[in-house]
């Protein structure tokens, strides 16, 4: 994981956490998204793991010999 990945996902992780403590007028927001989460969970797996199957196709010689 480079540092960009690691900025990457520190800041998206602060955004996450704004939403679900900062806001706290939001919880009807809050409960959507976590329904929604809930309710595509296996499609959003899914998805993930296509796209880092298509990374692994991408960066494949990069990867040599790590998987």
């Amino acid at each position: 994981m480079t540092m960009e990945d690691e900025s990457f996902i520190t800041k998206h992780n602060r955004r996450m956490q704004n939403i679900f403590t900062k806001n706290e007028n939001s919880d009807e927001m809050k409960y959507t998204i976590a329904n929604i989460i809930r309710n595509n969970y296996e499609d959003i797996l899914e998805q993930i793991e296509n796209e880092c199957d298509d990374l692994k196709d991408k960066y494949k010689d990069i990867f040599t010999g790590y998987y």
